[in-house]
């Protein structure tokens, strides 16, 4: 290449700012990043699992979640909804996961295997059309109302969290 800034040298795309190596971080910074990554991985996790129904898939998505947010670390620094900007990520990704599988979770397969957990005192039969019936209404909400449901119920976080 001849030094123009082409794509080799800027990650693969003409004009954009190549990363800066974690390693070559003030210390501070570097802190606040692993920070972040201890204190929501295991949130993100749930959440990706909760929309992609796959362990495996969960975790490629929230590892490119943060691999993303690492790249963009410094500048997420200065930005007044670093949580929300990080959160946007993660969603993009797990919509990225439902593209390439070319699949949604399907409501019977998600249901069934709630089914399969619940309570062997209880009707098995009862328990999947409930949880039927559950997977129906929620799929019919916006998505934000979604995820409040999927966040709250879900994972546990509250108004407060």
């Amino acid at each position: 290449m001849n030094g123009d800034g082409g794509p080799e040298e800027t990650g693969g795309a003409v004009g954009a700012p190549r990363a800066v190596p974690i390693d070559q971080w003030d210390p501070t910074v570097q802190m606040a990043y692993w920070g972040f990554h201890h204190q929501r991985r295991q949130d993100y996790m749930r959440y990706a699992y909760l929309q992609l129904g796959s362990d495996a898939d969960a975790e490629e998505a929230v590892d490119l979640t943060f691999d993303q947010v690492m790249d963009r670390w410094p500048r997420m620094l200065r930005m007044e909804n670093l949580e929300g900007y990080a959160w946007t990520i993660l969603k993009r990704r797990i919509i990225d996961m439902h593209r390439k599988r070319r699949r949604r979770p399907e409501l019977m397969e998600i249901a069934a295997f709630e089914a399969a957990l619940a309570d062997p005192a209880e009707d098995p039969y009862d328990t999947l059309t409930d949880a039927i019936a559950l997977y129906v209404a929620v799929g019919s909400l916006s998505e934000r109302q979604r995820d409040a449901i999927l966040l709250y119920y879900g994972i546990g976080f509250t108004t407060t969290a």
